[in-house]
């Protein structure tokens, strides 16, 4: 319903985790054309764990608290730096950034600077070049590469001073 996609969109944007319970699978959902109708009404539902359920028999019911488990513990991960920058390096290798200008964007690494959720400052050449396109691209690369479900990802740019 549109007010649970607001709900949910509204923790997203105040960086909590979050896990989508559908209940009623008993009744016979068409699971495929739900989880469809759902990324299209909301964009960061690719990155949200969907769990079918039925209440009422207990189908899946067990499967809730651990998942959530695994929802809290990725929001508060604390990731290495080398593992940033090698996921950092392998994402800009997979898709060389675009050059605003004729000037190639360069990115030189990647730390985190908070946890709950993860919040990673990446240094490069000309942060405010980089377009929205190669931004989402990188933080969907991150995510991937470093299997963070069910949380925001906060990734801010920062000028490399020399």
């Amino acid at each position: 319903a549109a007010q649970d996609l607001r709900i949910a969109g509204r923790a997203w944007e105040l960086g909590k985790g979050l896990l989508l319970g559908v209940n009623k699978i008993d009744l016979g959902i068409d699971r495929k054309a739900w989880l469809e109708n759902f990324l299209e009404r909301f964009h960061p539902g690719r990155w949200i764990p969907v769990m079918f359920v039925s209440a009422r028999d207990g189908t899946g019911v067990g499967r809730i608290l651990p998942a959530a488990w695994r929802v809290a513990e990725a929001r508060k991960s604390s990731l290495s730096t080398p593992v940033l920058n090698e996921t950092l390096e392998r994402a800009v290798s997979e898709v060389q950034p675009p050059s605003p200008g004729g000037r190639p964007l360069k990115f030189f690494y990647v730390t985190q600077t908070g946890t709950a959720p993860p919040r990673l400052l990446v240094f490069c050449n000309r942060p405010e070049e980089i377009p929205d396109n190669y931004r989402r691209y990188l933080e969907n690369s991150l995510r991937n590469l470093l299997d963070l479900k069910g949380v925001p990802l906060v990734i801010s740019y920062r000028r490399r001073e020399h």
